[in-house]
């Protein structure tokens, strides 16, 4: 099978993340896309941020009628900080007949060298980012590393991207605005149901 490996701390799970994660899966005939979300959520806010349990939660309300879109909880139940390489390592000893994908978006793409092992990363798997169509990309921004630069130019997909941000999502929660734009129903519905992202 053909999987594309999506993490991220999914905080809250968007619109933007489900878009990007359904186009790459039909314009690269995968199998399946699979969520991993991390176990801690390194974004430092002002606002509240959500478990693991919650997150876990909402994604689940988010892809129920999605079926190749799958959830894995590799990362959550491992100790923190969970690590995608390493991700990688124990996916790929575990599932030794798929051929994985690393798909990621362009905000990750520019700290990527910041990642742990980066250069094991991208010979262990291709990376996959969308690109909005028709925006120019300048490979050597994101590094000035020769392999890495050839995975990102190899792994770039034209997509229509949904520039949508879970920061804003979180702001715009606690200030009492609308976001049934911008996330699921059922999750926008346990979002209030269980007072996420407010202040205390």
């Amino acid at each position: 099978m053909k999987i594309g490996i999506y993490g991220g701390t999914f905080d809250p799970i968007h619109f933007g993340h489900l878009n990007l994660a359904i186009q790459v899966k039909e314009k690269l005939g995968l199998d399946e896309i699979w969520l991993v979300p991390a176990q801690t959520n390194p974004l430092k806010t002002e606002f509240k941020t959500a478990s693991a349990s919650d997150r876990l939660h909402m994604l689940e309300l988010a892809i129920e009628n999605l079926p190749y879109i799958k959830l894995s909880r590799i990362e959550i139940e491992r100790p923190a900080p969970s690590y995608t390489v390493e991700t990688l390592r124990l996916l790929q000893e575990g599932y030794p007949r798929h051929e994985f994908s690393l798909l990621i978006g362009l905000d990750s793409l520019i700290r990527f060298e910041e990642w742990k092992s980066p250069e094991e990363l991208v010979r262990r798997v291709p990376l996959i980012i969308g690109k909005r169509t028709g925006k120019e990309l300048t490979i050597p921004l994101f590094s000035n590393n020769p392999l890495i630069q050839k995975a990102v130019k190899e792994g770039i997909i034209e997509t229509s991207v949904m520039e949508i941000s879970a920061t804003d999502i979180r702001e715009r929660i606690n200030r009492g605005l609308y976001i049934e734009h911008l996330v699921p129903p059922k999750v926008v519905d346990y979002i209030y149901d269980n007072h996420l992202y407010f202040k205390d």
